[in-house]
């Protein structure tokens, strides 16, 4: 055997294990990536603050009159676990419609900074509660 077949020998086992490969991506790797969920986030601390200013806002503005005490009542009440379970409600509608797993932003120690590789869907939480 010449070094000329030798050489002609690795290059044909070069290619037919670089097709190989290539299949192998195409038909078992690519299907098993595109079945995983797509991530996304929402910044719930941001959600909740906004909740909190907006009722604050607007308990403070309709109990002016009343005093300081009527309206931290007035406060007290506004902030009750119906305006969670909203928020529960919008977090799952925008899942099922981006159909991704939603992640606290504050859980997610890399990614959730930049929306490259993890889209942040609180503004559309935010629009959809009257933020």
């Amino acid at each position: 055997m010449t070094a000329r077949h030798i050489i002609q020998m690795a290059m044909i086992a070069f290619v037919a294990s670089t097709i190989t490969m290539v299949a192998y991506d195409r038909v078992a790797v690519k299907p098993k990536l595109a079945s995983l969920p797509r991530l996304a986030v929402i910044d719930v601390g941001a959600i909740y603050k906004a909740m909190q200013t907006r009722i604050a806002d607007d308990v403070m503005a309709k109990n002016k009159s009343q005093g300081p005490e009527a309206a931290a009542k007035a406060l007290a009440e506004g902030l009750d676990v119906r305006m969670a379970e909203k928020v529960g409600v919008y977090v799952e509608e925008v899942a099922n419609t981006c159909d991704c797993v939603l992640l606290a932003k504050g859980g997610v120690m890399y990614g959730a900074s930049t929306s490259q590789q993890m889209p942040d869907y609180t503004k559309v939480v935010m629009k959809k509660l009257g933020l």
